[in-house]
């Protein structure tokens, strides 16, 4: 599905405690404390 969305054009927002997991399916990777962008990454890390 998440495939399916990307191939739209349509934007996600996914969190995960495991960012690997979805080096797959995203494109950017971006990493925040207390609600607030430290690290804005065009992309994700595997």
């Amino acid at each position: 599905m998440l495939r399916d969305l990307r191939e739209q054009g349509t934007t996600a927002l996914i969190a995960s405690p495991s960012p690997a997991d979805l080096a797959q399916i995203g494109d950017r990777t971006i990493i925040l404390k207390e609600g607030r962008i430290v690290d804005d990454r065009q992309e994700v890390n595997a």
